[in-house]
């Protein structure tokens, strides 16, 4: 067989294979256009409802915190904005928020509500649901360590990012069945007519395990929604919180309270 009989021949099996191949795809195409009414029927899957946190309490106390109404203290959800005053807002603290003394009930505290803010020289403090480990922090002794950038605690002026040098401090006087207060003492009164921010971040318990933000402060730090409108009204002040905070090296991820 010479060169040209063998190349016709190539080309002859050719021709036949494209002949077959087409017919094979002829056919697979009628199938899948005759399959295609089906895969119209195929129902849309709706997308998963968001998980809601429900965050139980009263609305005339701060839910950020639910261990006790008015935690963390001083707290901006007490403060209403107020033109007619130099910081531009006033408090506004119901007395149900207030505990009750066993000689008078709390009432609507007018004292209080006249005032454009917090005092300067106000103690400072909050409670978590188990208490923190704070041997590794700043104290009376050593208040050095308070302003450096990996300190569990955070005090700063939100309008300079100025760190606050200040030491920490649990509640000595604390009664069975109380939750203890972890205070924040600062060397003089802070600043008139300036904001600050508290923070804690890299908590842990005496037995070594990591302290777990309430649900409240957990929704506005992740982006979770609510059943509280409370908790809702206040994003935008903690984003802006948030993003003071992460300008100055402290990420809101691992934040366990901050306000």
């Amino acid at each position: 067989m010479n060169m040209n009989d063998r190349l016709s021949k190539i080309a002859t099996i050719i021709i036949v294979c494209s002949m077959l191949f087409s017919g094979c795809t002829s056919e697979s195409g009628d199938g899948i256009e005759n399959d295609s009414d089906d895969i119209n029927d195929i129902p849309e899957l709706e997308p998963e409802p968001e998980d809601i946190l429900e965050i139980n309490g009263n609305d005339f106390c701060d839910l950020t915190n639910q261990i006790h109404c008015m935690l963390p203290f001083p707290s901006g959800f007490f403060l209403d904005a107020d033109e007619s005053q130099i910081t531009d807002y006033r408090l506004n603290i119901t007395g149900e928020a207030i505990p009750d003394t066993n000689s008078a009930q709390s009432e609507n505290m007018v004292i209080l509500d006249r005032l454009d803010g917090f005092s300067p020289s106000t103690q400072i403090f909050t409670a978590f649901s188990s208490i923190p480990n704070i041997s590794e922090m700043a104290d009376q002794f050593n208040i050095s360590p308070s302003i450096e950038i990996n300190h569990s605690s955070i005090l700063m002026n939100l309008d300079t990012g100025e760190f606050i040098h200040h030491w920490i401090e649990l509640d000595a006087r604390v009664q069975e069945g109380e939750e203890t207060l972890i205070f924040v003492r600062t060397l003089q009164g802070l600043d008139h007519d300036a904001a600050y921010a508290v923070a804690f971040r890299n908590l842990v318990d005496f037995n070594g395990e990591e302290i777990q933000p309430e649900d409240g402060f957990l929704a506005l730090r992740d982006n979770k929604s609510t059943d509280s409108n409370q908790i809702e009204n206040q994003r935008q002040d903690y984003e802006y919180l948030f993003e003071k905070l992460e300008q100055s090296g402290i990420p809101r991820s691992n934040l366990q309270s901050a306000w």
